[in-house]
């Protein structure tokens, strides 16, 4: 979609990927060896230095893995919740300050290419390069600790697995709660308040509530204890939500609304069809998840099987080896539309486990 392969990618482009958000950060693999220049202000601190690590985490499984197959890159990637490369820019004109105007990035053009820049997210408004969420290795939050659950679950190498066995243990017709369940922090998103306003009520088949960390809101539900539940609800918050991927193998039936938002993994379980798609509105979400609860619950064993299917694909499709896969694959597509030398730049410094683990609260586990 971006283009590189009519024009290549520069340094220039490089230049300019990293201007966009106040999370980025530039990467280099060199001879199987990893060089990173991070930037540590109070402000990246504060707006989520972790996702930074532990994405540097995930390269060095990866060389650890794959190193012999990974080629020598040097890229840009951003940890905010937005993607940030927008097919129409506004660029200013002369020396005006007032004077801007929309521009579109032409991918292919030598003219106004677009800048080459890894995400977690992307629209269909932008031009990121997906990755994998930061959260398969992990994140953390101020406030969330090892017994809240949520962003303390297992890295998803030792999740997934416990999620697949738990969710084969309890059959989905036997499961305690049978309305929609519902967690998570309620100020990102108004739909979100609404779900939570008609929790409990007795027309409505809704258990949501507001969970943040930092203000010691609610109760964190870890993942694994999410399979007692029939349904589980995914919303998105600000942009699109991190949730999604340890319900998916929980054996629940996931209610999965449209969404401007697409990562890596909720792109691939939107086209597996394995879940309960349901109307958003906000003046009728409650009514909307409740008709879908009522409508799976009137054909039980469809339901059933479908709950199983789900499990059986994110058994064999979001395990963590097809995640460095789809890692290694991508950068060694990047590399053959590099057209420079590759080697460390502008301050990047290697990157070893030491640096990664004293930045980080996890503790890494031999089987990674």
């Amino acid at each position: 979609a971006g283009g590189w392969d009519r024009t290549g990618i520069t340094q220039a482009m490089l230049a300019k990927a990293a201007e966009h958000g106040m999370r980025t950060f530039r990467v280099a693999i060199v001879g199987g060896k990893l060089y990173a220049k991070v930037v540590t202000s109070d402000k990246m601190r504060r707006r989520g230095m972790s996702r930074v690590w532990y994405w540097l985490w995930g390269l060095l499984e990866l060389l650890e893995r794959h190193g012999s197959e990974v080629p020598d890159v040097d890229l840009v990637m951003q940890v905010e919740d937005e993607p940030k490369i927008a097919k129409v820019v506004k660029i200013k004109v002369g020396n005006n300050k007032a004077g801007a105007r929309m521009v579109p990035y032409t991918p292919g053009s030598e003219e106004n290419p677009p800048p080459p820049l890894f995400s977690a997210v992307k629209s269909q408004g932008t031009l990121d390069m997906l990755w994998p969420l930061w959260t398969l290795w992990g994140e953390d939050v101020e406030g969330a600790g090892p017994k809240t659950g949520g962003f303390h679950d297992p890295p998803w190498a030792q999740l997934l697995p416990q999620l697949v066995e738990a969710a084969r243990g309890n059959p989905w017709g036997a499961r305690p709660n049978k309305n929609a369940f519902w967690r998570g922090a309620a100020r990102t998103s108004g739909l979100r308040d609404a779900l939570i306003a008609c929790s409990g009520k007795p027309q409505y088949r809704v258990d949501a509530g507001s969970v943040q960390h930092k203000l010691k809101i609610g109760k964190a539900i870890g993942a694994v204890d999410r399979v007692d539940s029939q349904f589980l609800v995914y919303m998105d918050g600000r942009s699109f939500s991190s949730a999604m991927l340890p319900m998916i193998p929980t054996g629940a039936l996931v209610l999965l609304p449209q969404s401007p938002w697409e990562t890596l993994h909720s792109r691939a379980f939107r086209r597996s069809g394995h879940f309960l798609p349901f109307d958003s509105r906000p003046d009728a979400v409650c009514q909307n998840v409740t008709a879908t609860v009522k409508a799976a619950e009137a054909t039980p064993e469809a339901s059933a099987a479908k709950a199983s299917a789900a499990v059986a694909w994110a058994s064999d499709n979001l395990k963590i080896e097809m995640q460095y896969q789809y890692m290694l694959r991508m950068l060694q597509a990047y590399a053959k539309l590099q057209k420079f030398s590759v080697k460390p730049r502008g301050g990047m410094k290697p990157i070893g486990w030491g640096d990664v683990l004293k930045n980080v609260k996890r503790k890494r586990l031999k089987s990674g």
